[in-house]
Parts: structure tokens; sequence; C-alpha cells
């Protein structure tokens, strides 16, 4: 009697995907899902939906190290300012300059997409993220249609046992200025380190 070795699964071939091509495989597959929402292309890899200003909600995917890409959403705010190079303070009130205060990203290995294994990769698993973040994207947008419904989502956000809540850059800030706008700016006070 032999030993038995499992037959290892057949290596991928590595084919990275130029940017254009790679746009031409996933653009169609995300727009058929959000312009019937109402999300225009802001800008590269980047969606955005404005009919609640001063709210504005965001879809957009990031690349991540290992060669793939995975979808990311939230929330835009008017209120809210950012900080940029040297330390300067700057606002995105309109759709060119807005910028993602609440952020999601599925964190989910199921969501990443491969972009160096060629277009076959791609085109599979585009669609099946997509529907699959969706419904959980539109979930946080139904509930933060006004201010006032803004410091749940944070403190939604912050909760949970492992939270990365601060990993985020933004969140604080933006925690802290949603409170203030809803009339609890000492709380904001206190929430944000």
């Amino acid at each position: 009697m032999g030993i038995f070795f499992p037959r290892r699964a057949e290596p991928k071939i590595f084919d990275l995907l130029s940017n254009k091509k790679l746009h031409e495989i996933i653009f169609p597959v995300i727009e058929s899902k959000l312009l019937p929402l109402g999300f225009v292309r802001q800008k590269h890899l980047t969606w955005l939906r404005s009919d609640d200003a001063p709210i504005r909600q965001v879809f957009t995917f990031v690349k991540w190290k290992g060669g793939v890409f995975a979808p990311k959403w939230g929330l835009s705010l008017d209120f809210v300012p950012h900080v940029v190079a040297n330390a300067t303070i700057k606002w995105h009130r309109t759709e060119k300059s807005a910028n993602i205060d609440l952020i999601v990203d599925a964190r989910d290995r199921d969501c990443d997409i491969p972009f160096i294994y060629g277009p076959q990769e791609v085109s599979c698993r585009i669609e099946k993220v997509m529907q699959r973040v969706i419904p959980l994207a539109t979930k946080l947008w139904d509930n933060t249609r006004c201010v006032r419904q803004i410091p749940a989502a944070f403190e939604w956000r912050k909760g949970g046992k492992h939270s990365d809540f601060y990993r985020y850059f933004p969140h604080p800030i933006a925690y802290a200025f949603s409170l203030a706008l809803n009339g609890r700016p000492h709380r904001g006070k206190n929430r944000t380190g």
C-alpha cells in the first residue's frame, strides 16, 4: 500500500490586466447595478449619488496588495472638512470634490477580485461580488438619508468586537461633526480619540 498524496490544483497563470482592460470588463457590470440607483461616475472607480445632499452616497473599488481590488462604500458628508497636505483644511461640498467620510469595506475575501490572473477571473467574479455587496451598501444608504441618522451610522460602524473604526482617518472627525450638527457637540469632543 502506497502513500496517497492529494493532487495539487493547477497553478493559475499570471496575467496582469492593464487598467484599460480591467475597466472594459468591470464598468458595464458595476454601472448596470449603480446607474439605476441614481449613481454617476465621479472619478476613477468611484460612483456617487447626491440625491440626499449634504449626504452623498459613495461606492468605490480600491486596489489592495496582492493584485486584488475590492468594493468599499459609505458616505461623503458636505458638513465635514478633511485635512490635506501641510495640515490644510478643505471642504468637499460638491459632487466633484466629494470625499468618503464614513467608510465600510467588505473585509471579506469572497469580495476580493484578483486582476493578476487575466480577464476570465475578473469576469467570473465581478457579477457575484456586486450581487453580494449592493444589498449591504443599500442598507447603509437607506438608513442614512437625513442628518439626524448619521450619528447612529457612526455608532454602528464603531461597534463590534473587532472594530477598525479608528483605522480610517476621517471617522473620528466626521463622527464629531455629525454629533455637533445634531446638537450634541459635547459627546463629539469625548468620542474622537
